[in-house]
């Protein structure tokens, strides 16, 4: 009796296999139903549940800026890059810190408050301090005492660090013209120019990174947004040769690539149908509606670098936004130098 048992159910398996009957398999995930929520949440977003066919992103531009110099740097292709640019929230407290440095302020002093740094960064207090160790005993920053206030303390960038910032706004232009099928406009620039780029493209990160649900270790990494990412252009895809890319493309191991595709199993992103993974009908339209929006800012900043490149350009109001807080008297002191 128990032989045969054995036997019909090998025979039910094969069955299943052969007509690939997901009840059958209990670690088949099929995507879950739409709620009114969701219903609302696309609607929001300008969304629609199925896929839009006329996109303003194409794949043929998503390949390009994924296969760019930026997303290589960003990846990180040295060691200070790997750790400051390819984790999200180091991403967000390195810019933090760089947009409060002598440097990027024409010589005055920003605020390095602890909190204030674990509140822009979406890090603990605890978490912010012990990264700002790390980076005075490594030299990427140097730690000095506040002149204005002798119980606080001040941050230097290393020329590690600048060279990094510098960097990632090179490849920044860089992939954005060829995206864009335009100039790189940093190359005809002057060290003053430059350095307001810099700035612009500072503060313009933090405003891009600042709405990201970092905070959440699971769906707000990195790795987890490129992972989603691949798949938009990938899907559907067999799991394994996936996990075995990505470990390699992202520079993680394997087992970090499972534990991102469970996590977007769980969240809804994803599904598996046998050995395939690909992405729900309801994530495509919302990755979709994202990459738009990322390439309507990236190009924005881009036309703002394009102006400050040109011969006589002046400094355009909707540029104020990016530059709160930083001393008026250098960006006046460069809007007389264009205007004479």
């Amino acid at each position: 009796m128990p032989l045969r048992n054995n036997l019909l159910q090998v025979i039910l398996l094969l069955f299943a296999r052969l007509m690939d009957v997901s009840v059958l398999r209990p670690n088949l995930v099929l995507p879950r139903a739409m709620t009114k929520h969701d219903v609302a949440l696309l609607k929001v977003s300008g969304s629609s549940a199925t896929p839009p066919v006329n996109r303003n992103v194409s794949d043929a531009h998503f390949r390009t800026l994924r296969e760019s110099a930026l997303a290589k740097t960003l990846l990180g292709a040295d060691g200070f890059a790997r750790f400051w640019l390819s984790d999200l929230r180091r991403l967000t407290l390195f810019l933090t810190v760089m947009s409060e440095t002598p440097w990027l302020r024409s010589g005055t002093l920003g605020n390095f408050l602890i909190g204030l740094l674990a509140q822009r960064s979406q890090m603990s207090s605890a978490r912010v301090a012990q990264l700002i160790d790390i980076a005075v005993s490594t030299g990427d920053f140097i730690r000095y005492r506040d002149p204005r206030d002798a119980r606080l303390f001040a941050l230097e960038p290393s020329p590690e660090a600048c060279c990094a910032l510098e960097g990632l706004v090179g490849s920044f232009c860089a992939s954005i013209a060829t995206f864009l099928g335009r100039d790189d406009p940093l190359r005809r620039m002057s060290d003053e120019q430059r350095l307001l780029a810099y700035m612009l493209f500072v503060h313009a990160g933090l405003d891009l990174l600042r709405p990201l649900s970092m905070d959440d270790r699971a769906t707000g990494s990195m790795a987890f947004f490129l992972v989603l990412l691949d798949l938009r252009l990938h899907s559907p895809v067999a799991a394994a040769d996936f996990v075995r890319r990505e470990a390699v493309r992202l520079r993680l191991t394997k087992v970090t690539i499972r534990n991102v595709l469970r996590r977007a199993e769980a969240e809804g992103w994803t599904w598996r149908q046998g050995r395939l993974v690909q992405l729900t009908s309801l994530a495509q339209p919302m990755i979709d509606s994202w990459l738009e929006t990322i390439a309507a800012k990236l190009s924005e900043l881009f036309t703002m670098m394009e102006q400050l490149a040109s011969p006589g350009a002046t400094l355009p109001a909707n540029w104020q936004p990016l530059l709160r807080g930083q001393p008026q008297a250098m960006i006046a002191a460069l809007q007389a130098r264009r205007e004479a």
